[in-house]
């Protein structure tokens, strides 16, 4: 008891200092120390727990804004990426337009480049599901093309580079390109057949030539598609495609992204919120669910840095006005909740970016110009 003691007064005043160091560099994971002294992971356990309620009462402020003059702000497509330069990725919403084109915002918002379709004539009449970058800005589109699935590869400067289909027919939701340049990961769910069962999921990985490497499945999934009571003219997915069936919305509000180490995360768009957190051979490391801050928060936004996810929750009112909203840090390898921040509203709707010290948004202003703005923990 004195031990612990002792520990919790070295942890109160690391904290009323204002000196906590971030969990990994006082608590080596896999350290000898660690895993045989238990004084030690108790005085970490109380380390972070400070950590994490100093951190609730924390807001987001902007540190940066720029306007980007040559563009019009539109709705935008969800969800939206950045590559390691601080560039901002994202498509425009256009009606009755599936191949919106994904539109880099430079940094400081000086310049824009588009990686449009337009210049692939043989893919016309292909919509883009979702897009990939990497961090030197190579940029991934994920279409689909009638039955077939196809991504196309762009260069920084916007040059279409190569198409490559995938020998499995379905319909994608979400695309990451695995580090290293040695394949993707897709996700989504198996066409409707009339008269038989939901469709199943598909998680896989696919190498570059298009080839499936891997189909993943995961216990109690709670994207799986849900049978639907048929109608006179069958069940509504049936009619309308895979997306009239509301039970896929986890699965298409969700995400997929990878990290530098090449492992990657299955977000579930429930909740709670799910995270499937796999490695790069294909291996399930972790089921993590997100706690919400309070009832009613759902999860927004996606994005992984440096081994943490940020996660964007947000509470909405019956007319889907966004009342309040909330960025979770979480630790990928272990699933700890390590920091939350409140985001105000003079920060952009849109999530773009996390670099593990700073976060990006993406907004529109009064004069229907697209803005970006860089914001830090107060």
């Amino acid at each position: 008891m004195q031990i612990a003691l002792k520990y919790t007064r070295i942890a109160t005043r690391a904290y009323s200092e204002g000196r906590l160091l971030l969990l990994e560099q006082r608590c080596p994971r896999n350290s000898q120390l660690m895993r045989n002294s238990k004084t030690i992971l108790m005085a970490c356990t109380i380390l972070s727990l400070f950590q994490v309620t100093a951190a609730q009462n924390v807001s987001l402020i902007a540190t940066s804004g720029y306007v980007l003059q040559s563009e019009g702000g539109h709705a935008l497509y969800m969800p939206l990426r950045c590559d390691l330069d601080g560039n901002f990725y994202m498509r425009e919403y256009e009606s009755g337009f599936g191949a919106s084109p994904v539109l880099r915002v430079s940094a400081r918002a000086e310049n824009s480049t588009r990686f449009s379709l337009d210049s692939v004539p043989e893919l016309r009449g292909a919509s883009i599901q979702d897009f990939s970058v990497t961090p030197d800005g190579t940029v991934y589109e994920l279409l689909q093309f009638g039955d077939d699935v196809i991504i196309a590869e762009f260069s920084k400067d916007g040059r279409s580079v190569s198409q490559t289909k995938l020998e499995k027919r379905f319909w994608p939701a979400h695309l990451s390109a695995l580090g290293g340049n040695t394949g993707f990961v897709v996700t989504g769910a198996e066409l409707p057949q009339k008269g038989g069962p939901p469709p199943k999921l598909v998680n896989a990985i696919f190498d570059n030539s298009g080839r499936l490497v891997r189909r993943l499945t995961f216990a109690h999934d709670p994207a799986e598609i849900k049978e639907e009571k048929p109608g006179k003219e069958g069940t509504e997915s049936q009619k309308g495609g895979p997306l009239a069936n509301e039970s896929v919305l986890p699965l298409v509000l969700g995400d997929t992204q990878t990290d530098n180490a090449g492992n990657f995360f299955i977000l579930r768009a429930t909740d709670p919120a799910v995270i499937f957190v796999v490695n790069r051979w294909g291996k399930l490391q972790r089921t993590i669910k997100v706690a919400s801050p309070e009832a009613g928060m759902k999860v927004g936004a996606m994005q992984v840095r440096g081994g943490r996810l940020a996660l964007l929750l947000q509470k909405s009112d019956q007319e889907g006005q966004i009342q309040k909203r909330t960025i979770v840090i979480i630790e990928a390898s272990t699933g700890d909740q390590m920091a939350e921040y409140a985001v105000p509203d003079t920060l952009g709707t849109a999530f773009a970016c996390y670099t593990g010290e700073t976060f990006g948004f993406v907004t529109t202003t009064t004069g229907g110009r697209l803005a970006v703005q860089t914001a830090k923990p107060e």
